[in-house]
């Protein structure tokens, strides 16, 4: 293998691997190789970093992970890991943005709003909370705009599979927009 070393371009010709990198201090085993556009970060022989070509990172090797996951720490000792947020571990249970017709323009957990009577609607959770115990966070906009505009609003019946919601300008009325917020406790 030809080892190229010029003063515009820097060295090139040398790859280097995991074992042997081509680029390393005192310990032989760690440093830096290289592969078809990609860069590697090598500790004791192992890949433990992967540059990919579209920008990729790659840990523990060529484990980039998939759309969606996040980098999770396994303590001091230990890689990191890509794993799946859960949304068990959020404390938001459902979310709705729902219009005066009760079509649905953005929603978390929430399969339907079925307006029950004028200014009185039911949101139905996707999967079932489980329990009764969650906030509840209401507020609408008679135009769309603000949640002033003299509105109100409040929850009734909340239940495990859903919970209704209550608006309101002078009297009851389906509002141009109504937002719902559901907070685990």
């Amino acid at each position: 293998m030809a080892l190229t070393l010029d003063g515009d371009n820097g060295v090139s010709g040398v790859n280097g691997s995991a074992g042997t990198p081509a680029l390393q201090g005192t310990d032989t085993n760690t440093g830096i190789s290289f592969g078809t556009d990609t860069v590697n970060l090598v500790t004791g022989g192992s890949n433990r970093f992967v540059v990919g070509s579209a920008g990729q990172f790659g840990i523990g090797g060529a484990t980039y992970g998939s759309s969606g996951q996040v980098l999770t720490s396994q303590g001091s000792s230990s890689a990191p890991q890509w794993a799946t947020v859960s949304t068990a571990d959020s404390k938001i249970a459902a979310f709705v943005s729902f219009n005066a017709t009760q079509t649905i323009d953005d929603s978390f957990n929430v399969s339907s709003v079925t307006n029950l009577a004028t200014g009185r609607n039911e949101v139905a959770y996707t999967s079932n909370l489980g329990t009764n115990a969650y906030s509840v966070f209401v507020s609408a906009s008679q135009n769309g705009n603000s949640a002033a505009n003299n509105t109100q609003t409040d929850f009734y019946n909340r239940a495990s599979g859903d919970v209704g919601i209550a608006t309101a300008a002078s009297s009851f009325a389906n509002l141009a927009t109504t937002s719902v917020l559901i907070m685990n406790n």
